[in-house]
């Protein structure tokens, strides 16, 4: 039987555009769609009631989308929900590749969905985070299967993209135990810039009792005197940030480094088993499928110890034992400096992982067993 595409919802007096937001739900929710289908009149029948109810989102925000643009993310969904009934068939989840062996799927919007769906402790922030947004129920003899996907979708046909996109107060925890000791960082620096005679001359005499918003606006019509805010107290900031960064990962020993770089490339988790998939591209379309706690990245973080080098002023690249590149962790405003957050970005080098290019050793197993501490250290 023919699976039927869903119709872009439309309405003339709704402005389209597509934030990155918008598409990630829109693609998600499709995901779930072509995995079970349900009839036109009714298309996400399937999805069951212990998750959201993804009929609310999807029509308000297609609406939102562009023709082209929401046509992708149907094009990007169908592959990739191959990709995942291909990696669930051959590693016994299911007893077929097509929706005839899906019992259930359960979009986990919300905090707590995974565990109410599978029974499974599932956090869905802090250490061991399980980032499922699609839960699959396959049907069984031997009990109920759960498998997850993180869906990601990209114009991209190749080029990897961010993988993790912690705050600078998390990061600032887990690494220093206090999330205010990054932070204090950037409040130091905004705090040298207004003393400096030459930018009393540029800020707005209320600089300091000024919200981040109107900041924001300010900056946005003040673009040369943003530009320079940027060029010498915004940059160096961040390079100041990603120094104590750096330094920190230099002077902790490997048996707490190691865990730690393993949860920040999301290989150890809590919950049933999900794996990561990435639609790409605008036609031809194709998906990638990683399994997180065995992916290179992952593997790499359990060897005895890995290299880290300063890449230009923000980032730290990290090499494996054979002194390839594996991730960099980037640091990066949201927007403008001091009047938005920093963000961590993890970014992947090099081609991602391809279809089936990492295959977990037992996929079958529902929640993950205790992690491992690789021993050694950490060379620069």
């Amino acid at each position: 039987m023919a699976v039927h595409d869903i119709p872009k919802p439309s309405d003339p007096n709704v402005k389209t555009g597509g934030s990155s937001n918008t598409k990630g739900n829109i693609n998600e929710i499709l995901v779930g769609y072509y995995t079970k289908p349900g009839p036109l009149s009714d298309p996400f029948m399937y999805f069951d009631k212990r998750g959201a109810d993804p009929r609310p989102e999807f029509y308000k925000k297609a609406k939102e989308l562009e023709p082209d643009l929401y046509i992708h993310e149907q094009e990007r969904a169908k592959k990739m929900v191959e990709a995942f009934m291909d990696y669930a068939y051959a590693n016994g989840y299911s007893k077929g590749k097509t929706a005839a062996s899906v019992e259930s799927v359960y979009w986990t919007a919300a905090d707590g969905m995974i565990e109410r769906a599978s029974g499974i402790k599932a956090p869905s922030k802090g250490k061991g985070k399980n980032p499922t947004d699609i839960l699959v129920e396959f049907k069984s003899t031997s009990g109920r299967m759960f498998l997850g996907n993180s869906a990601k979708s990209t114009k991209q046909a190749a080029a990897g993209i961010p993988f993790a996109n912690p705050g600078i107060g998390t990061l600032s925890k887990e690494l220093f135990g206090s999330s205010m000791y990054l932070p204090t960082i950037i409040t130091k620096m905004e705090a040298k810039m207004m003393g400096d005679r030459k930018f009393k001359t540029i800020l707005p005499k209320n600089w300091s009792s000024m919200s981040n918003v109107v900041k924001k606006k300010w900056q946005k019509d003040n673009k040369d005197a943003n530009d320079l805010i940027k060029e010498h107290y915004g940059g160096p900031t961040l390079g100041a940030v990603r120094d104590a960064v750096m330094n920190k990962m230099l002077a902790m020993p490997w048996e707490s480094l190691s865990p730690w770089l393993i949860d920040f490339v999301g290989g150890e988790y809590y919950g049933p088993q999900f794996v990561k998939l990435t639609g790409r591209g605008t036609g031809p379309y194709s998906a990638a499928l990683e399994v997180p706690e065995n992916n290179k990245k992952t593997i790499a973080m359990r060897k005895s110890y890995v290299l880290l080098d300063a890449m230009g002023n923000t980032s730290i690249r990290v090499f494996d034992v054979d002194s390839k590149p594996v991730f960099n962790i980037r640091m990066k405003y949201e927007s403008q400096p001091f009047s938005s957050a920093i963000k961590v970005s993890g970014d992947s080098v090099g081609k991602d992982a391809g279809y089936f290019e990492q295959i977990s050793d037992d996929a079958s197993v529902g929640n993950i067993k205790t992690p491992r501490n690789a021993r050694g250290k950490q060379k620069t």
